[in-house]
């Protein structure tokens, strides 16, 4: 009697056990912005599975390791959290022991993830917007991060008086990073900051003559300067002439021996 109580007990088990389906724990996302506003994505799955599930999750991992649709099939929620990703690779590993703790990482690069909106002498005003992101909802106009992630933005090159407007409130900042935790929800994600160029970038003729063009009163001013030198040519270069033969030879000093 009691060693059928145990088998049951053992069956049971077994059945409860392959019945708990796919869980997961967190999903942690990583964005680091570069200077040309493109960026490096990140993003770290953690899941329960069962056991049946462990052995899928191993051949996969070993026979299509960077095929998204084979994990998609697996787990429907494993895909990339930026819109237009290039480059992907996926690696996914075992933790800690047990059947429990699987980890999936998404890595990634975005085109453009942020906008240049401004270019004013040595500065440029960025931007970067929700919409870019799977969280943004085009139909209720609402940014929402599902209650198991949190997203972190890296801005590289940047200082955190660079930062010049955030929205939402992030959860943690600090110098050039923002961290939201999961459930966070407002109208928009908006992330707007100031980038100093670079020396060897500072300055670019074209584009200063173009600037410099474009205000009426500087065009005026050349147009007027060029009819004067057409007019007066020769008096300047006479006064040129006039003021380099006008200069005395210096001679170097004499030595005394």
């Amino acid at each position: 009697m009691k060693a059928k109580i145990l088998l049951t007990l053992i069956m049971l088990g077994i059945i409860i056990q392959a019945g708990f389906g796919k869980k997961l724990y967190s999903q942690d996302i990583s964005i680091e912005v570069l200077e040309d506003g493109s960026a490096i994505v990140n993003e770290k799955y953690l899941i329960d599975l069962n056991q049946t599930e462990a052995q899928e999750f191993n051949n996969i991992s070993k026979q299509n390791p960077s095929n998204l649709t084979a994990w998609q099939n697996f787990y429907s929620i494993i895909k990339p959290s930026v819109i237009n990703p290039k480059d992907l690779m996926i690696t996914a590993t075992k933790i800690g022991g047990g059947q429990f703790g699987y980890e999936i990482l998404l890595t990634y690069k975005v085109e453009k993830f942020a906008e240049l909106k401004q270019e004013k002498g040595r500065y440029e005003y960025w931007v970067i917007k929700g919409d870019k992101t799977i969280f943004y909802d085009n139909n209720s106009k609402i940014f929402s991060l599902p209650i198991d992630s949190d997203l972190t933005i890296k801005i590289k090159g940047i200082k955190e008086e660079d930062l010049t407007n955030i929205i939402p409130n992030p959860w943690f900042k600090s110098g050039n990073i923002i961290r939201w935790t999961g459930g966070t929800s407002a109208k928009e994600l908006k992330i707007e900051y100031v980038r100093e160029k670079k020396i060897s970038e500072s300055f670019d003729l074209t584009a200063s003559i173009k600037e410099l063009l474009t205000d009426p009163l500087n065009l005026t001013v050349i147009i007027i300067i060029i009819g004067l030198l057409a007019v007066y040519r020769r008096q300047v270069k006479k006064i040129i002439l006039e003021s380099l033969s006008g200069e005395e030879e210096i001679e170097p000093p004499k030595r005394h021996v």
